[in-house]
């Protein structure tokens, strides 16, 4: 990759989670003056931006089959945070996180501007 690609991309990384945070800091106005967004309104916005993210990062996606269009758990062990844009790009979701990514500056406001569930491992918090 030349330099001047690299650049590019990281500079259109770099405006898609500017566009996420405007877009979170909306949502938290929102909020403060009782405007609070439903989940469902939070998983569409959450879907819009993934899949400006998703666009951003050098992958190609192929989906094969359809989509279950009833409710599901989707589970993915995953080494890295690639996994998050892209399965968030495919449908409205929520997402659960280790309660630690909560302290996480920016990317863990924006989870938990997405609606995102953090659980604590081991404490029991599952059922919520």
């Amino acid at each position: 990759m030349t330099r001047l690609r690299l650049y590019r991309r990281l500079l259109r990384v770099a405006a898609v989670i500017l566009l996420g945070l405007l877009l979170a800091a909306a949502l938290g106005l929102g909020e403060r003056f009782a405007l609070r967004a439903s989940l469902q309104r939070r998983q569409q916005l959450t879907r819009w931006f993934m899949v400006r993210l998703a666009a951003a990062l050098p992958y190609r996606v192929r989906i094969i089959g359809e989509l279950p269009a009833q409710p599901m758990l989707w589970v993915a062990n995953h080494v890295s945070w690639c996994d998050i844009p892209l399965l968030g790009m495919l449908r409205p979701l929520s997402f659960l996180a280790k309660a630690e990514v909560a302290r996480w500056p920016v990317l863990g406001w924006l989870a938990r501007q997405a609606g995102t569930l953090f659980i604590r491992r081991g404490a029991g918090d599952a059922a919520q």
